[in-house]
């Protein structure tokens, strides 16, 4: 039996801080290319697992399906604090964006994917920047930065959710 490991606090700082400092190597390197990057939402201590990986290669088939010919690169890792899949695009970020949030929003998984597109300023382009209404929440109909800040749904709630699509997806696969 695999064992998981437990996400910390730190290991969430240094992932961030890791990918900034990826998101800045881009830009001084390829600036013409649109960056994406793509995370799994996976709330709790851990990261990676059995679950996520579904989700991940999921993500990965979706991305590569939607960005097919715009894809330059690609590329994915699984770090202790999740599953990350970055790719740099021929379109522009606009374009990525609303390719992403069609993603998000119309696969059977895609509530679990955070695909963000990185602009040259270093900040991800937002929902409302290509007119579009903020994120839901997994479980109900408010926005999902809302109802996390005030953890409005339980962990067990959540996770539950969460199990019952992955195994929607797997069944219906």
């Amino acid at each position: 039996m695999e064992t998981l490991s437990r996400c910390s606090l730190q290991d969430m700082l240094a992932s961030r801080d890791r990918r900034r400092e990826r998101q800045m190597i881009h830009f001084q390197t390829t600036p013409a290319a649109t960056l994406v990057v793509a995370t799994v939402v996976a709330p709790g201590e851990f990261k990676l697992t059995p679950r996520t990986g579904i989700v991940a290669q999921a993500m990965i088939e979706s991305l590569k399906k939607h960005f097919g010919p715009h894809i330059l690169t690609i590329g994915h890792q699984a770090f202790v604090s999740g599953h990350e899949v970055w790719l740099t695009l021929d379109c522009p970020a606009v374009e990525a964006k609303k390719t992403a949030v069609l993603i998000e929003d119309t696969h059977l998984l895609g509530r679990l994917f955070d695909i963000d597109v990185i602009l040259s300023d270093m900040r991800p382009m937002s929902r409302v920047d290509i007119g579009q209404s903020p994120r839901k929440c997994l479980l109900c109909q408010n926005e999902a930065r809302i109802c996390m800040r005030s953890r409005q749904h339980s962990p067990e709630e959540i996770n539950e959710h969460i199990e019952s699509l992955i195994r929607e997806y797997v069944n219906a696969r």
